[in-house]
């Protein structure tokens, strides 16, 4: 893919479609204590990565960490790493701010701090880039555009030497498409981001910490000789898939495993006006599929990203500028890439055969007569596998997305009682490996309020696969306080306007089954 930059040529990741055992062997014991450390420096910041700085006009900044929460921030993160370094020149404690999809941001809720970092000198110059995605509530807009569901933020700078510039921050805030919450967010990233690091300096100055620059180069070799031994359990060979969007759009995919590397090949995928992906949210999508083939995952880097090839045609929908409408095109769009990924791979191997069943959550979002709103996310249960049941309340390439959902805050902020929440017990397929249960949330309104909701794939019926049972698929009642008449609601994505005393009620999918169910068997 023309767009993927040379800045790829080190990471170190862990995206997994289940919970990842970190159990690789690195050749040198220094190179796995250096990992440890990488990991630690990340997991306290969530979704995020780090950079080495490499100095000269041609000289390539390895990606020494990533810990991306979703197939979408797999590329994106050290990409909008890249583009800030290159056009805002980060110092020593200098932060900057984006959430511009063509700057390799997400979606417009979703805003990307980029710190430099000193850790072996004393001088303002940064050796190391430190990226920290944070997520806010995501607007749904009616029109499906992508400059109705925020505020659009090219990278600019919000602090420099620790100190934030406050009036930005406040004008960037005011703006009516502002997300809730933005300015205390943004502080409380822009102080994660300072403290960490004050713990990227005390290792680099510290004489028994293998936290050095000349490290890195073993440590990303010997990551290298991993990703060649996993790559040999791959079977070789080809195979094309194509599926139709629902929009209509042809997605085409020819994977291609030799020897040496994966080709993702998407020539003959079609382009369109309403849909679309950046390159780097098409690249995550493959190497988080990649990823998801292996038990306990992959410590992506140098090796593992060098390890496939993207390509798309220029102008697609796998190849824009930018997403035509953010919500859509990151979730609805790149699950369906994931998937078709993932079916290529299983008509290579069966054990990666999986049911059918949404893979991304979908959202809801209510909007209050005082210009306020609130968003949530309705999670599918994930469809089962070969070799594994499916997983309750889990998008498979997006398993965690926005915030936690707090029933004690919902009702303190806004005037909604939350009924109840939690698993829609047999909502999944029954089968041999049984399809996941979707997740569900009841809400009573307290004053007038309109409802929003997108859930995309989700709305069919979860196919099982092998004699299998079909999960259920997602829904939405409304119960009206006069009548008390239980409705549903058939539509994919839409509004409704509620009055105080009315109920709505949002049900997840279930996950298709893989293989008849044993009492199908017996009979």
């Amino acid at each position: 893919m023309g767009g993927i930059p040379s800045m790829f040529g080190g990471a170190a990741v862990t995206l997994s479609t289940r919970p990842v055992r970190k159990s690789w062997h690195f050749a040198p014991a220094e190179a796995h204590s250096l990992h440890d450390l990488l990991s630690s420096f990340l997991d306290e910041l969530g979704n995020s990565a780090l950079i080495l700085v490499e100095s000269g006009a041609k000289a390539e900044s390895p990606i020494l960490a990533v810990r991306a929460e979703r197939a979408a921030d797999l590329a994106t993160l050290p990409s909008a790493a890249a583009l800030c370094q290159k056009y805002v020149k980060l110092r020593d404690r200098d932060i900057a701010l984006l959430n511009d999809p063509s700057s390799g941001g997400t979606t417009l809720s979703e805003f990307t701090l980029v710190a430099g970092a000193a850790f072996e000198t004393a001088g303002p110059e940064a050796e190391l880039l430190l990226v920290k995605r944070i997520s806010l509530p995501a607007r749904i807009s009616e029109s499906g555009k992508i400059d109705a569901e925020g505020v659009r933020v090219p990278p600019m700078p919000i602090a420099m030497a620790g100190q934030i510039n406050t009036d930005i921050l406040s004008a960037m805030s005011a703006h009516p498409l502002a997300p809730q919450g933005l300015s205390a967010a943004i502080q409380a990233g822009c102080a994660d981001l300072l403290t960490a690091i004050k713990k990227l300096k005390a290792a680099g100055q510290d004489p028994g910490s293998e936290f050095r620059r000349a490290n890195f180069k073993r440590y990303l070799a010997d990551c290298s000789r991993m990703a060649q031994d996993r790559l040999h359990h791959l079977p070789l060979g080809a195979k094309t898939v194509s599926q139709r969007l629902p929009t209509g759009e042809l997605l085409k995919l020819q994977l291609r495993i030799d020897e040496t590397r994966i080709t993702f090949d998407f020539a003959g995928t079609e382009s369109s006006t309403r849909v679309s992906l950046t390159e780097m949210m098409t690249f995550g999508a493959c190497m988080a599929v990649t990823a998801s083939l292996f038990a306990d995952g992959l410590p992506m880097n140098a090796a593992t990203f060098s390890m496939i090839q993207v390509s798309a045609p220029s102008r697609t929908l796998l190849s824009g500028q930018g997403p035509v409408g953010s919500l859509r095109s990151t979730r609805f769009v790149l699950a369906a890439v994931c998937d078709l990924v993932r079916a290529a791979f299983a008509q290579l191997n069966s054990s990666h055969r999986g049911a059918g069943g949404a893979t991304v959550s979908g959202h809801y979002q209510f909007e209050f007569s005082d210009g306020k709103f609130w968003s949530g996310t309705l999670e599918p249960g994930s469809p089962a596998r070969a070799d594994a049941d499916g997983l309750d309340a889990y998008a498979l390439w997006e398993p965690k997305s926005g915030q936690d959902f707090s029933m004690e805050q919902v009702e303190r902020d806004y005037p909604l009682r939350v009924l109840g929440c939690g698993i829609r017990t047999n909502s999944g397929g029954r089968g041999l490996r049984r399809g996941g249960d979707g997740a569900f949330y009841s809400f009573e309104c307290l004053a007038p309020v309109t409802a929003r909701w997108a859930l995309g794939p989700s709305i069919a019926k979860a196919d099982g696969i092998d004699g299998g049972k079909s999960g259920t698929a997602a829904k939405i009642e409304v119960r009206r306080k006069g009548s008390g008449e239980l409705t549903e609601i058939p539509n994919a994505d839409g509004s409704i306007a509620l009055n105080a005393g009315d109920q709505i009620h949002f049900f997840g999918a279930g996950g298709g089954a893989f293989g008849a169910p044993p009492e199908d068997d017996a009979g």
